[in-house]
């Protein structure tokens, strides 16, 4: 059904919820704000985060820039690491490659951090093409991402009807519809009850998602 796939990496690559938890308790922690609750901190997984600490926890424009960067020099030294791929998740790019799909990744994190955690993982080349945020937040936004997808990889509107984009939160079902693509929202990640009822599919695992990509 699918000849392009494009993948978002936090929840859905990515179990990544622990280290970008532990970065954000960090950063908060300058500004008096103490969140002892990991699971209160899960809402900075997918959107930017000069957003997710200005909406979230109150931040002035420039307390949030300063707050980015605290994030990061912690998520450098140890964000990066705190994190595991899905089960399931590597055989099923693999398969993908394997069947001839194109393959890419459109993630709110900064490319150069989503880069060196696929190279981690030992599947870096299984992607076409991998385009994230830049670290001066000017590349932001799911769609602004995921239309340096399309320039990179030079999707024609005839190719639009195959292809599709895979992801756990409402901004990759929002980033899908701003191109008119199809989306498959995926269960398994952070997304909050109702958050993917507007994705074309659903697919609560793996396994799911697995049946719905490749060709039988």
């Amino acid at each position: 059904m699918f000849n392009i796939v494009i993948f978002d990496m936090d929840g859905t690559i990515s179990d990544s919820g622990y280290g970008i938890a532990k970065c954000a308790q960090y950063a908060l922690r300058h500004f008096g704000i103490d969140v002892p609750d990991l699971e209160d901190l899960k809402c900075f997984v997918g959107p930017p985060l000069i957003e997710a600490f200005m909406e979230g926890y109150g931040l002035t424009l420039e307390q949030a820039m300063e707050a980015r960067e605290l994030f990061r020099q912690r998520y450098v030294e140890k964000g990066l690491y705190e994190n595991r791929m899905y089960p399931g998740v590597e055989e099923l790019i693999r398969k993908l490659k394997r069947q001839g799909k194109t393959v890419a990744v459109a993630t709110s994190k900064p490319q150069v951090f989503a880069e060196e955690i696929l190279k981690n993982y030992g599947i870096l080349d299984c992607f076409d093409q991998v385009a994230g945020g830049d670290l001066e937040g000017k590349r932001a936004s799911k769609i602004q991402i995921m239309e340096e997808v399309f320039r990179k990889m030079g999707i024609t509107e005839e190719q639009k009807a195959g292809t599709v984009m895979v992801g756990d939160r409402v901004y990759d079902v929002e980033g899908a519809a701003h191109f008119g693509i199809a989306c498959i929202g995926v269960g398994y990640g952070y997304a909050q009850p109702d958050e993917l009822q507007e994705a074309e599919l659903y697919a609560p695992t793996v396994e799911a998602l697995s049946q719905l990509l490749l060709d039988n």
